[in-house]
């Protein structure tokens, strides 16, 4: 089943090229990821699309040819983390192996998408708290059915009797918190760490530290 947002991906990839040439080439990953950090950075409100273009070293009317306009690209790079996420999710949820087989690979992923995406973590808190376009088109109910997922996945263990019982959803928020607040503030976990939070060895490093920390928050120290 396609999501609203990966249709919104679907569909802004078809947007028709205006008259003219870009004065350079650019992949779609390259005008998503320069629009995540800068959206992050400063905000819906506070990110003219003339700023994602200086980033990118092209002119602003480039950004056309390539994006309808402002809010359709926060969208999409909004839309982009929560698919990306969702999926995650949903291979915990219906792969193989054991609950807690199942839970690290979930933990590893999580933080090796979040590294991968440096700002992703930063835009979609910005996005939560200040309720912008993103969550007014439907990114709230989007967010709430991911979360809801998640919660799910936990549910399925206590079924299992592998997880304590106790409230799906508290659990499922607090393992949220744990591992976003890492990559939210990794102006804070950097130099508290003393590694790079984005380096193979801080990504490493807080792999093994969510996926004991998960079980732990679980109750399947196993």
């Amino acid at each position: 089943m396609i999501s609203q947002f990966e249709g919104q991906l679907m569909s802004t990839e078809k947007v028709h090229r205006k008259a003219g040439r870009p004065s350079r080439p650019m992949s779609r990953d390259e005008l998503l990821n320069a629009a995540t950090d800068a959206f992050a950075a400063n905000g819906y409100k506070g990110t003219p699309l003339g700023l994602i273009a200086e980033s990118l070293g092209v002119r602003k009317a480039s950004l056309f040819h390539h994006v309808k306009n402002k809010e359709a690209l926060y969208l999409e790079s909004l839309g982009r983390i929560l698919v990306g996420l969702g999926e995650l999710v949903s291979e915990a949820n219906l792969g193989q192996g054991t609950f807690v087989e199942r839970l690290d690979r979930l933990g590893e992923l999580v933080v090796e998408f979040l590294a991968s995406h440096p700002h992703a973590a930063r835009l979609l808190y910005r996005e939560m708290m200040d309720e912008g376009p993103f969550f007014t088109q439907g990114g709230r109910e989007q967010v709430l059915t991911t979360l809801e997922m998640t919660a799910a996945f936990f549910e399925s263990g206590m079924k299992e009797g592998v997880v304590p019982k106790q409230d799906p959803k508290h659990l499922a928020m607090s393992i949220v918190g744990m591992i976003f607040t890492w990559y939210t503030a990794a102006n804070l976990s950097t130099p508290l760490s003393g590694t790079d939070a984005f380096s193979p060895e801080g990504v490493a490093t807080r792999k093994d530290v969510v996926k004991a920390h998960m079980r732990r928050l679980c109750g399947a120290e196993v």
